[in-house]
Parts: structure tokens; C-alpha cells; sequence
């Protein structure tokens, strides 16, 4: 196709566009097309109007695949994960051309019943995933779990990993010049890719285990909590009891807390039975859900200081 059909009858070019606008769209799509790695192929003509674009089928055509009833039932339970989110369409457009190599009953029995989801997704998720694909580096201000601190950072990924119903990027930091863990949850508005696309060279070897041991997310501050007796049974089998017996029945436990939000979770689901006394960012995080709840409950938002009592 010229550049004159491509304008008058690929969808999404208005025949109205300055020629300008035209070229900036052209040229965007054009380099969209090779990150996808679909070939796009030049044909000269003597006038550059003539000059021809299409995609080379024999090099995007899809080999051969021969799929067993297993091997799709997988394949459809990891498309599965990806609905509600950005690449729902796409997940199911690569089932649909998968379906070609499956030779087998067309109502899989395997797997029945077994479904992801994806829990956590927040606006950091698609930019990491499109850097992840271009081998490029992400740009964003990100928010420390120790201080509390929000500062600009330049992220190259290499991994990203779903951890406790979270998700977390390894990559290097550029300003450490070292790998670190980082929550995308704690990636504070908009996430940038920044770089050209095969820039950041990805370890063969990445030891996902060692890493996240050492995540950023685990800051260990001293967790000390009042718990009513027989309660959070749970949340205290990993803790010490200080032997301190409050004024009002609560029995006092000494732990750490390793930053992970899923903690706040669990306390604030445990309502009165359990009060944060130590540390200030954990009761914080408790207290903003507590009072979240109430909102929703239509009740008065007096959760502060009923947790203070």
C-alpha cells in the first residue's frame, strides 16, 4: 500500500489530517509494528509517492505448531490471567491464531476449574510489561517502604515477579548502578519507557529467590502489637508475648514487620482485636483502611479513634 491508501483506508487515519499530522502517526506506527517484530518491507518506486509498505508474510507467518488437548488447556488458563487488563484483547487474539496447531476435542476437560487473576495491577503494569518486551529502561518517582520517601528513579528490568498477590520489577537501578527490588505499587504517577528498544541487556541468570530476599519492600521494623486474648492467633505465631497486660485486657506481642501491606490487611480485618502500636507507618496504613471501610459502610469515620483507644 502507498502512503495515499494507507491514509484513504487503514482505519484510524483521517482523510482530514494535515500532511504533517499524516507522517507523525506513519512514522509512530511503522516502529510500533517492528517492537511487535511483524516485517515491514519497503518497496522503491521512482516517485515517493508510489513508494510501497507491506509486511513480508513468509517471515511473520506462524510455523508450524502442533498443540496437544494439555498444552492448549495451559495455554488457555495463562490467557485467562490477563482479563481486565491492557493486553486482554491481545492475549485472546494469540489464543485465536494458536487454535490453528490444536487438533483435538474442541471442550478441553484439563484444567477445569482453574483460574488466575490479577490482583495489584496498577498503572505501572503496562509500561513495565511494554519495557520488559523493548528491553528498555522505565523512568518513575517511587516512594521508599522505609522512609517514606518519593524520588525519581531509572529502572532497567529484568524480571517481574508476582509475590503474596503483589507485584514486584528486579531490575538494576541506574543511580545504585546495582539490582534492586521495587513494588509497583509504590510507583508514584506515571511510568515512562525511556531508552531505545534492545538497550538494557538482561542477565541470563537472574536468582529471582535471592533478590527478593533482599527487597527493598523488607524493611524488618520492630512490630509491636496489643491483641485481645485467644485472638490474631495467626499473627502472633511468629511473635513473642512481652508479658505486659494492658489496662484493658489486651495481651502486648513483640515481632517485625517486613513492609509488606498485606499485614495492614490482615489487622485491619481483624478489626478491635488487634491494635497497632508499633510502627507509625504500619498503624497508618491500618487507620487509612479502617477509615476507608467506614466510608463505604456509611458510618461516621471515627476508626482513628476508636484504634487509638
Amino acid at each position: 500500500m502507498t502512503r495515499r491508501d494507507i491514509a484513504n483506508k487503514v482505519a484510524g487515519y483521517s482523510p482530514h489530517a494535515s500532511p504533517a499530522a499524516f507522517e507523525r502517526m506513519f512514522e509512530r506506527d511503522k516502529e510500533l509494528l517492528r517492537d511487535l517484530g511483524i516485517p515491514l518491507v519497503t518497496d522503491d518506486a521512482l516517485h515517493p509517492e508510489d513508494v510501497g509498505y507491506r509486511i513480508d508474510h513468509d517471515q511473520y507467518a506462524l510455523g508450524d505448531v502442533q498443540l496437544s488437548a494439555q498444552e492448549f488447556a495451559v495455554l488457555g488458563v495463562a490467557a485467562g490471567l490477563w482479563r481486565h487488563s491492557g493486553v486482554e484483547q491481545l492475549s485472546s487474539r494469540a489464543l485465536t491464531k494458536l487454535r490453528a496447531g490444536y487438533d483435538g476435542p474442541q471442550e478441553v476437560e484439563f484444567l477445569t476449574g482453574v483460574y488466575l487473576s490479577l490482583r495489584d495491577v496498577t498503572d505501572a503494569f503496562e509500561p513495565v510489561i511494554v519495557a520488559l518486551s523493548r528491553r528498555c529502561a522505565v523512568r518513575c518517582d517511587y516512594r521508599s517502604a522505609h522512609s517514606g520517601v518519593t524520588r525519581r528513579r531509572v529502572i532497567e528490568p529484568w524480571r517481574l515477579v508476582l509475590r503474596e498477590s503483589h507485584w514486584y520489577v528486579i531490575g538494576r537501578d541506574q543511580d545504585a548502578g546495582e539490582p534492586r527490588v521495587f513494588k509497583l505499587a509504590r510507583m508514584v504517577g506515571k511510568v515512562v519507557p525511556v531508552g531505545g528498544q534492545g538497550s538494557v541487556t538482561i542477565p541470563e541468570n537472574v536468582d529471582t529467590d535471592a533478590l527478593m530476599g533482599q527487597s527493598e519492600s523488607q524493611v524488618n521494623d520492630r512490630l509491636v502489637l496489643a491483641v485481645l486474648p485467644g485472638k490474631a492467633l495467626r499473627l502472633t505465631a511468629s511473635m513473642r508475648k512481652d508479658g505486659q497486660l494492658r489496662s484493658d485486657g489486651r495481651i502486648v506481642w513483640v515481632g517485625t514487620w517486613d513492609g509488606r501491606e498485606s499485614v495492614s490487611e490482615e489487622i485491619a480485618a481483624l478489626g478491635p482485636d488487634v491494635l497497632v502500636l508499633e510502627p507509625a507507618q504500619l498503624r497508618d496504613h491500618v487507620v487509612s483502611r479502617l477509615q476507608a471501610a467506614t466510608v463505604l459502610a456509611g458510618e461516621t469515620d471515627n476508626s482513628k479513634e476508636r484504634h487509638d483507644g
